[in-house]
């Protein structure tokens, strides 16, 4: 199992995500939902932000799929890192921000979060070849797209989490039957301490000085320009 550490350092060497390409910061993003917030990449292809809750003022998101036969709607909040160049919140709004002023696209009327460069959303098999593009170039042989939520949940095994809280931070059921929801509810607390735990960060500070500088770009609703063409809206 390849080290997701590789992954790690390769982001915090390339560019801040505002200079990264669509492709980019789009592989970026979905690289860091994986590993960090534990998303399958059939999940990321099925996000629907229409219905999902993204909070532009305090920089917060939950990320809803779209839902089931049985009407259930999963969710995830993106977890928030204590390094700004590994920070799964702070990449997902830059994405959100370029696809509003750059494109026309507002985010609470488009059902898909990651999009080809022919206007159309991207599936997961369009993101799985981002993904194995992606492990190429860290020079990672012999991976596929599939493996970042095994090498994350082997590095949180390595530097000692115990079960339960791993199985909690992985969305994997409670090792203990009898574990209560007060348990569940004081593990998932400190979710974003354990994010931060498996990037091996300590730049909060810088981090939250980000996030309010983007503060000062959220949204404007009444402020949307026409979808160019090949960025035509889907439902």
């Amino acid at each position: 199992m390849w080290d997701i550490r590789q992954l790690f350092d390769y982001w915090r060497s390339r560019p801040d995500d505002k200079d990264l390409s669509d492709t980019e910061i789009q592989t970026k993003l979905a690289s860091l939902l994986l590993s960090i917030c534990f998303i399958r990449i059939n999940e990321a292809a099925e996000i629907n932000l229409a219905i999902s809750n993204i909070d532009y003022r305090n920089q917060t998101a939950i990320l809803c799929l779209s839902p089931k036969a049985n009407n259930s709607i999963e969710q995830y909040e993106i977890r928030r890192t204590g390094d700004p160049k590994v920070y799964p919140n702070l990449t997902l709004f830059t994405w959100l921000n370029r696809l509003y002023w750059h494109y026309g696209m507002d985010p609470e009327q488009i059902a898909s979060l990651f999009w080809q460069s022919d206007g159309q959303p991207a599936d997961k098999r369009r993101i799985s070849l981002w993904l194995n593009s992606l492990l190429r170039e860290i020079g990672i042989r012999g991976a596929t797209a599939y493996s970042f939520k095994h090498a994350a949940s082997t590095e949180l095994a390595r530097q000692g989490l115990d079960t339960t809280k791993l199985n909690i931070f992985t969305h994997h059921s409670v090792f203990s039957r009898a574990a209560s929801n007060y348990y569940i509810y004081a593990a998932n607390a400190g979710i974003n301490d354990i994010a931060s735990q498996l990037v091996g960060s300590h730049g909060q500070s810088y981090a939250t000085q980000t996030i309010s500088q983007q503060r000062g770009r959220t949204i404007e609703r009444s402020n949307i320009s026409t979808l160019p063409g090949c960025y035509s809206q889907h439902s």
